[in-house]
Parts: structure tokens; sequence; C-alpha cells
């Protein structure tokens, strides 16, 4: 046998998993689908990077 994880994601459509970033729930599951498949093959986990903004925070229009 192999060793088996179940996961529920109650409250969200069957085919939910194709909502990529847009519900909580469908990132959450593509995420642990990935660590799932990284350890699976025996991969480390990914580096994380650094957070930045690309957010102007001056209106479109407007001048600085």
């Amino acid at each position: 046998g192999n060793a088996v994880r179940l996961e529920l994601y109650r409250g969200v459509t069957h085919d939910f998993i194709k909502m990529g970033r847009s519900i909580p729930e469908a990132e959450q599951a593509l995420d642990a689908c990935a660590d799932a498949l990284r350890t699976a093959f025996g991969l480390p986990a990914p580096a994380t990077a650094p957070v930045t903004s690309t957010t102007s925070t001056t209106p479109t229009g407007a001048s600085a």
C-alpha cells in the first residue's frame, strides 16, 4: 500500500480547484497538491521570493 492523504474542502463546488486564486480554498488546494508532489519526488521546498510592490500610489492621469 501507499500512504494516502485526504483533504476535504467543504462549501465549494466539485471543480473549485480550477478557480485558481479566485477563492482561498482553490489556492490552498493547489498549494497542497504542489507540496505532495514535491514530497513524492523528494524535491526541496521552493525558495521564498521577497515581496515587492508594483502598484502605483498615484492615480492614473494625475501628476505626482
